[in-house]
């Protein structure tokens, strides 16, 4: 997993990429939920297009963090 920050944008965001497997995104996940995994970034892009194990189990999973990430005051988005 990468994780780039953006600091071009408007406004700045993070970029993380390279998850392949559930335990990767389990991870990932648990790190977004606390909100500590990107500091001062409100605004997280992941780009799930080498991640190869869909499940409707996963697509909970990833709804449930992005709405818990809004209702922190913060922005995440997952595109395969």
């Amino acid at each position: 997993m990468i994780a780039s920050v953006v600091l071009g944008a408007d406004p700045p965001y993070v970029l993380v990429e390279g998850i392949q497997s559930s335990r990767a995104l389990s991870t990932f996940i648990r790190a977004v939920m606390r909100w500590y995994a990107f500091g001062q970034y409100d605004y997280v892009i992941v780009d799930l297009n080498s991640f190869g194990d869909w499940s409707p189990q996963v697509s909970d999973e990833l709804a449930a963090v992005t709405g818990a990430a809004a209702d922190a005051g913060h922005w995440l988005a997952f595109f395969s």
